[in-house]
């Protein structure tokens, strides 16, 4: 998944597709350490999958408001242009 990412964003994307590629990654990330944080028994190694996946998840919950914020900023200027023409 990283390595596709990377591969994308080498290729030149504009600021959206690089927010969407890195809440792929975040979601994905985020996900991996959930899932075998909540196989171990309770211990030390759960407790750092656990803190792990609540990083990732904070990330994560950044990148989407930044796509949102962005996706707004773009469609009021989209808007503002057509009301001027």
């Amino acid at each position: 998944m990283f390595a596709a990412g990377v591969r994308q964003l080498r290729e030149g994307v504009d600021n959206a597709e690089a927010l969407r590629i890195g809440i792929r990654c975040e979601r994905g990330s985020h996900r991996f350490f959930k899932k075998y944080g909540d196989r171990f028994e309770d211990s030390e190694g759960k407790q750092v999958f656990l803190e792990f996946a609540a990083e990732e998840r904070a990330h994560l919950v950044l990148l989407m408001r930044e796509y949102r914020a962005l996706r707004d900023r773009v469609s009021r200027l989209a808007t503002r242009r057509r009301r001027a023409r």
